[in-house]
């Protein structure tokens, strides 16, 4: 027994029972949610993209700092590094790696696994970026021409991967 007739129209008769009025109100009820679901998860994957891609803009950040501070303090090849210097420039180039690994962290947590070879190639160029700063900055009085273009080459090398990086993160699907 229909709960409800539209026969107004004439040439249209509209039957509807309680079950097919329930199975619509349910049907609609659980579009409606599972719509809710996936556009939170989309807001929460939107808010993991921007957190990641603000880090690796930090990241930027700090590794300007260093080229700037490698820049003013160690300009004249071959001279000796005051101990103050050498402070500062471990000191910037710890905070890039902790930056570095920040974003590692929050890569893992966000699960972006399509990023983690980009992810890779900002270590390995951080790596070397480390090896050419502060290793000569234990074992030599300063650095010499070829070693600041080397260096000033292997920011350059990091300085693109955190941005091919940052790229990679916002593009890419999980």
């Amino acid at each position: 027994m229909p709960i409800a007739e539209f026969t107004s129209w004439g040439w249209v008769e509209l039957k509807i029972s309680l079950g097919e009025l329930v199975i619509a109100v349910t049907t609609g009820l659980s579009a409606w949610w599972v719509s809710s679901i996936i556009q939170k998860r989309h807001a929460s994957d939107l808010a993991l993209r921007d957190l990641t891609a603000s880090l690796c803009g930090d990241s930027l950040d700090l590794l300007h700092s260093l080229s700037d501070a490698i820049d003013s303090e160690c300009s004249k090849a071959g001279g000796p590094v005051a101990d103050v210097v050498r402070q500062k420039i471990t000191r910037n180039f710890q905070r890039l790696s902790n930056s570095i690994h920040t974003i590692e962290i929050a890569i893992e947590e966000a699960k972006f696994s399509p990023v983690k070879t980009a992810l890779q190639t900002v270590k390995d160029e951080a790596e070397t970026l480390r090896a050419q700063v502060l290793d000569p900055l234990v074992t030599n009085p300063g650095f010499d021409a070829a070693q600041l273009r080397q260096i000033e080459g292997t920011m350059r090398g990091l300085r693109e991967s955190i941005i091919r990086l940052k790229f990679k993160v916002m593009t890419s699907g999980k």
